[in-house]
């Protein structure tokens, strides 16, 4: 028989994957029609994602900031873009 300690086991938060905030930000700038900061929030996002190992928001520290930076080369090959959506006018 086991004694009651006190302790309440919680589910585990559902952890938001960088991708998936990147192009909630997105579409939230699009759908505002704030353009510029969509294509900016794309290319960003872009960069980043190729260049960390990290899949979740929560893992993200200040520290990578500096790395990205680092890591950036001008030979390097582009990664793949986040595509716009229909209602996106980016020149």
């Amino acid at each position: 028989m086991s004694a009651n300690v006190g302790l309440t086991i919680l589910p585990e938060a559902k952890r938001q994957k960088i991708h998936d905030s990147a192009l909630a930000y997105i579409r939230d700038a699009e759908q505002q029609e704030h353009f510029e900061a969509a294509a900016q929030g794309r290319l960003v996002a872009v960069e980043f994602l190729a260049l960390t190992e990290k899949t979740y928001v929560d893992e993200i520290a200040r520290e990578d900031e500096g790395t990205r930076r680092e890591r950036i080369t001008p030979d390097q090959p582009q990664p793949a873009p986040i595509p716009p959506t229909a209602r996106c006018r980016v020149s």
